[in-house]
């Protein structure tokens, strides 16, 4: 069955890898009749007459365009402005193969010129009103601009250098060289971020942490929030942004640690075909095109593809598959009216990792005489074969479809203001069936370990609507740069279950009250062995092998491909109908959440000399109500329970900042967040959940930061050098007092720094690298009875008190580019808990190392090879309060054959 099954695998990919190969041929072939066209300098021909209705004239340098041109050579990036503007730039030809970091933003053609020479010495000049020249700075000339990539938002009122808070982009260039092909793999190169697991909710998906907060419900993708569960894709990312600290002001509720955008993929003016195969060990297949098309003189189009199918390096049985479309349009009705579109699609299937038990669960005796073969431990995971896979393979899965629609309209109201309108839509299912490392019983202690399955089945869907005003100007003499705006969102979910379970030989199948009702067996009946009433420790492992439906299996040997023992039910739904065995059946009794959000805010950055000064304001009226499954359904017989929430948030950011010089920001800011209960909408591991009675009465918990900085750009502009030291404190922390009742008194607190260099450092040298440190302690943690106050000054989860980040690439010739990586983080709490010997758990700290090298053999073909985690080392990505931790990939090789025309 294993080789039909490979052998099934096999032929999708030399299918869809032929039809890959096939539209890019065809593309290919369009493409080289326009080049047909071109005339012996390699000039396009005359563009098509269809041309926008005007409403103005003005003179080219000064007329203002929306510009998203991604980092390339200085030669692409000037075609792109070509394109843009409608006028012809001329860069000298040894100069073409310059990197330039891209334009984006609404600027005019001078300030676009400006953007795209950031780092490179080089100067623009309007010879004439449709003809630009690109020549050498004179000695001593300064670059003052940036090489850092820019902030995509309009309410960031500065450029990245002089924003008073953290911010890193991670550019395209850097996702593709470090072969990310998923968030999770993307965000290694920020320091600071580590990622969670559960049981429920979202367990195996993106759990992102900043600054020790669960950043889930702060992911956002093109300025709006993405709350659904699942494991994000890169195919269609132009960048991804990561704000760290309290940014209530900026991404509404939550937000406690930290915000993620990720920036999708819009058509653009211009023609480009982009295509990548890459195969790589364990099994590793990709495929990736992306294509830009400018269909009239107003109107482009684009479309990004993905394809993926893979093993995981180091992990038996554990599979990811998925593909996924993204098209969109772009076209101005006027010269001051912009539209996009997008449409994003991605589907997966994939075998969960069910990853490590740690190796001190809570110790119970057995007592039908097996032997005791582990002492208790001190909290890590346990030492076993790195490939153990305590899942069924026959069984264990994970489907996702997600589907969204994003449109926003632009309008330019003047020179240095415009209004924009954005709408998304999106809907995500996330269903899966996956067996968990189960320790809770202490059956690890015996060789043993329970394959609890963990099951979900569920969908969020989301509308937002967003409209910003954003422009500079001056009052009196004081410049500013503003931006306000209102946002309203209805978010929803439904979460149901799958019933699945071992059948248990001595219960025999009884009657039901509805249709295909499942009989979900106990274990807690005799042990198999001596007949006796069997123990606590054995409620999950009294029957083994086969006539336990095999739901445990061998510590140190597990064995993948059992078969499994499913939900037993009536087909009738009585006691007469043929029995069904070995079913996965949907329950279909969900729980629902719906929130409704309404929003006002405002920013505002004002110069003074050298000083600048910046404000921001939030107000966001918070609207759940979480409703239990209804009466009737199944087979629920009570009442269904409503539970509401309202509140009323308020967020701000105050911050000044110094300029001594052009290149030089020092800052200080205050800025807050709070997140309310309810907030994850069911969709993560969280303590204020509406499903657990009395939170909704419980305020929302507020975190407030502090931070100081500076950043300095360096090497003439070439590169960003930044630093900041922060504190924040969090209110209202949900805990257990010592009378064991809950109240939102707790409090937590987290000192550190940031340090980070982003650019070039010498017109071969690129570097992507930072460190951070973080001191992040509970400062009252509660605790009932004797527990009350022992975890006070102990570390909170998901928080590396050290963790660095760099990659690094450097041009040995015009063809060759080498480089690398280095990652690593400190000890990693699930959970420190001093009350039990069985209550602390965490994962060792790691370093790993990543190799890269590319050579392009002409402007249109590269051959890229990256080697993953070089040591194979062994180390844990992410950790559990209980239970288990899930190990990351092995050493890894990839190759791909980039294409570009």
């Amino acid at each position: 069955m294993k080789k039909n099954e490979d052998s099934t695998r096999l032929r999708g990919k030399l299918m869809l890898t032929g039809t890959l190969a096939m539209f890019a041929m065809g593309t290919l072939q369009s493409e080289a009749a326009t080049t047909a066209d071109k005339d012996k300098e390699g000039n396009k021909a005359k563009p098509s007459t269809d041309t926008v209705p005007t409403d103005e004239q003005a003179r080219p340098s000064q007329q203002v365009h929306k510009f998203d041109i991604p980092a390339g050579t200085l030669g692409q990036v000037a075609a792109s402005l070509e394109t843009a503007l409608g006028i012809k730039v001329s860069v000298p030809e040894k100069y073409t193969s310059m990197p330039s970091p891209g334009v984006h933003g609404v600027l005019t053609a001078q300030e676009a010129l400006t953007a795209a020479l950031q780092g490179t010495n080089m100067s623009a000049d309007f010879v004439s009103a449709d003809r630009v020249q690109i020549a050498l700075h004179a000695t001593g000339q300064d670059v003052t601009v940036t090489a850092s990539a820019e902030m995509m938002s309009l309410k960031y009122t500065a450029p990245l250098r002089d924003l008073p808070q953290t911010l890193t982009v991670i550019p395209e260039t850097i996702i593709s060289n470090t072969a990310s092909t998923t968030l999770v793999e993307a965000l290694r190169t920020v320091p600071g971020i580590a990622f969670g697991a559960g049981e429920g909710g979202n367990p195996i998906g993106d759990r992102p942490y900043i600054r020790g907060v669960d950043a889930q419900s702060s992911t956002f993708v093109d300025g709006m929030r993405d709350i659904g569960a699942q494991s994000r894709e890169v195919f269609d990312v132009e960048s991804v942004e990561v704000s760290k600290g309290p940014s209530g002001t900026f991404a509404g509720r939550s937000a406690g640690g930290g915000s993620i955008n990720l920036n999708s993929k819009m058509a653009r003016r211009e023609n480009f075909l982009n295509g990548t195969f890459s195969p790589g060990t364990s099994n590793f297949f990709r495929g990736t095109i992306d294509g830009n098309a400018k269909l009239t003189s107003w109107a482009s189009g684009r479309l990004a593809g993905m394809w993926t199918d893979a093993d995981v390096a180091g992990r038996d049985f554990v599979h990811n598959g998925r593909y996924g479309l993204a098209p969109s349009l772009s076209f101005s009705a006027t010269k001051r009216l912009h539209f996009d579109t997008n449409y994003y699609w991605i589907k997966s299937h994939d075998r969960p990792d069910p990853g490590i038990p740690y190796n001190n669960p809570t110790f119970f005796a057995r007592i039908d005489g097996r032997a005791q073969v582990y002492q208790t431990g001190d909290g890590q995971p346990l030492l076993v074969n790195r490939k153990a896979f305590y899942g069924f393979n026959s069984r264990d899965f994970s489907d996702s479809n997600v589907n969204t629609a994003f449109g926003r309209a632009e309008y330019k109201l003047t020179e240095t203001s415009v209004i924009r309108n954005s709408y998304r839509y999106g809907k995500s299912n996330q269903n899966y069936v996956y067996s968990m490392a189960d320790d809770s019983q202490g059956n690890i202690y015996y060789g043993l370990v329970y394959r609890r399955a963990q099951q979900r089945l569920a969908w969020v869907d989301t509308n937002i609507n967003q409209t910003d005003i954003a422009g500079s100007g001056k009052i009196g003499s004081i410049q500013h740069t503003y931006a306000v705006g209102a946002e309203f969102s209805r978010e929803r979910s439904w979460n149901s279950t799958y019933s699945v379970g071992a059948l248990d030989p001595t219960q025999a199948i009884t009657a039901t009250t509805g249709p295909d009702i499942p009989v979900v067996p106990t274990f807690n009946v005799k042990n198999s062995v001596t007949g006796a009433t069997v123990a606590l420790s054995e409620t999950r492992c009294a029957v083994l092998g086969a006539a336990g439906g095999n739901y445990c299996t061998d510590l140190l040997n597990p064995t993948g491909d059992d078969a499994w023992a499913g939900v037993t039910s009536r087909k009738d739904g009585g006691t007469s109908g043929a029995v069904m065995t070995n079913s996965i059946l949907r329950n279909n009794i969900p729980s629902r959440q719906v929130i409704g959000t309404r929003s006002v805010y405002g920013f505002d950055s004002a110069r003074l000399g050298k000083f600048q000064l910046t404000g921001g304001i939030r107000y966001d009226h918070y609207n759940t109500t979480y409703r239990t499954p209804i009466l009737g359904m199944r087979s629920i017989t009570v009442a269904p329970t409503i539970t509401p929430a309202l509140f009323d948030l308020v967020n701000y950011q105050a911050a000044v900042a110094y300029k001594p010089t052009q290149k030089a920001t020092i800052y200080g800011t205050v800025s807050s967040s709070a997140t309310p209960p309810g907030n994850s909408l069911g969709q993560g591991q969280d303590p204020s959940g509406l499903n657990t009675a009395g939170n909704n009465t419980l305020p929302p918990e507020k975190t407030r930061m502090e931070e100081v900085g500076v950043k300095y750009e360096l090497f003439g502009g070439k590169a960003l050098a930044t630093g900041a030291w922060f504190q924040s404190d969090t209110q209202n922390v949900r805990i257990t007092l010592a009378d064991s009742t809950i109240a939102a008194v707790g409090t937590r607190r987290n000192r550190g720094a940031d340090f980070g260099i982003t650019g070039y450092l010498n017109r071969k040298w690129q570097v992507f690298a930072g460190y951070t440190f973080m001191n992040a302690i509970l400062t009252n943690a509660g605790g009932a009875g004797v527990a009350a106050g022992l975890q006070n000054g102990r570390r909170y989860p998901n928080t590396p008190e050290n963790s660095y980040s760099i990659s690094s690439y450097y041009s040995l010739t015009r063809k060759l580019n080498v480089g690398g990586g280095l990652y690593g983080a400190g000890k990693i709490f699930g959970a420190d808990n001093p009350t039990t010997i069985y209550s602390t758990k965490w994962v060792p700290g790691y370093t790993r190392v990543d190799l890269f090298a590319a050579y392009r053999f002409n402007s249109h073909i590269e051959l890229q090879g990256n080697l993953l985690n070089v040591g194979d080392k062994a180390y844990f990505l992410q950790a559990y309060t209980t239970h288990f931790a899930l190990l990351a990939p092995g050493r890894t090789g990839r190759v791909a054959f980039n294409v570009h025309w």
